[in-house]
């Protein structure tokens, strides 16, 4: 009866052992998670010097040449 006992303690203890080990692996998980957003945010949201609005004479049509004088001869 004391084997049974014993046998059924280290089951127990190897149990909990393995969900604080699960528990633990979420939390950093989730903190990870959260870390990546708040890192993402800078420039996803943030407008980027250069692009049509940084060159002398803008864009051409397409959106994302820079035109090379005033009336886009390269467009």
């Amino acid at each position: 009866m004391e084997e049974m006992f014993n046998a059924n303690v280290v089951i127990i203890v190897l149990l909990l052992i393995i969900v604080i080990i699960l528990v633990g692996a979420l939390i950093h998980y989730s903190i990870q998670q959260k870390e990546r957003k708040e890192k993402k945010g800078w420039w996803m949201y943030k407008q980027l010097i250069g692009g049509c609005s940084g060159t002398r004479y803008g864009c051409c049509p397409d959106g994302r040449t820079a035109r090379s004088d005033a009336q886009g001869s390269n467009c």
